[in-house]
């Protein structure tokens, strides 16, 4: 019987601690003060970037829009008026036909309600703003833990952390190679190590390999 004897490269086999970490991990938190009305999640379960995570009561922030709405309104009707106030003292100043001070008034008028019309449409911005926040959405994709508080129970932003997701796809693995299989087997020089070396994960299921690129 013939063999073909063959010759490879012998392999050395290292065990190193590990810990697996989260590329990415996101602490959910309230912006605004209210009751919680519903959560859109089950614990534990996988959530989606965008999905509903809490609900908040939105009674006081769809009221606080609606008011600013009608502010700004009301401001665009005083200053339509002032407008027009302002165009017939120019044109009688400019013809001498009413004093200075009118028209200076007018002019006052019109730009104290342009000023108001600004500061009513940035209060606006921030009304909206709150409103959309008493929906609580998942801003990344992962896996969401234990919920600190219940439907019912009033949040604040000093309530603190209501829930955290994990992005679990990619994981992070480190682990600490020592020093002196460092220069042994691959001379301190780290391309090497990045080009040689073959490393896989042992879970409970099993051996898997670490995908090549990925070593830092």
């Amino acid at each position: 019987m013939t063999q073909t004897v063959r010759t490879d490269a012998a392999k050395t086999v290292r065990r190193y601690p590990a810990r697996i970490r989260a590329v990415e991990q996101v602490d959910v938190v309230s912006r605004l003060s209210a009751d919680i009305e519903e959560i859109g999640f089950a614990e534990g379960s996988f959530v989606r970037k965008g999905q509903l995570l809490y609900r908040l009561d939105d009674v006081r922030f769809v009221s606080v829009v609606s008011n600013q709405t009608a502010q700004i309104a009301e401001i665009k009707a005083k200053l339509e008026l002032a407008t027009l106030t302002f165009d017939r003292k120019r044109r009688l100043a400019e013809k001498g036909m009413a004093p200075r001070a009118e028209f200076d008034a007018a002019r006052a008028a019109k730009k104290e309600l342009e000023a108001n019309l600004e500061a009513a449409k940035a209060a606006l911005v921030l009304a909206e703003d709150d409103l959309r926040h008493t929906r609580i959405v998942s801003p990344i994709d992962g896996k969401i833990g234990l919920t600190t508080k219940t439907v019912g129970n009033y949040v604040a932003s000093e309530s603190g952390i209501l829930a955290t997701i994990v992005k679990t796809d990619p994981l992070r693995i480190r682990f600490s190679l020592s020093m002196a299989d460092y220069a042994r087997l691959f001379g301190c020089d780290e391309a090497r190590l990045k080009k040689e070396a073959e490393i896989h994960v042992e879970t409970p299921q099993g051996m898997t390999p670490f995908p090549q690129g990925e070593v830092e």
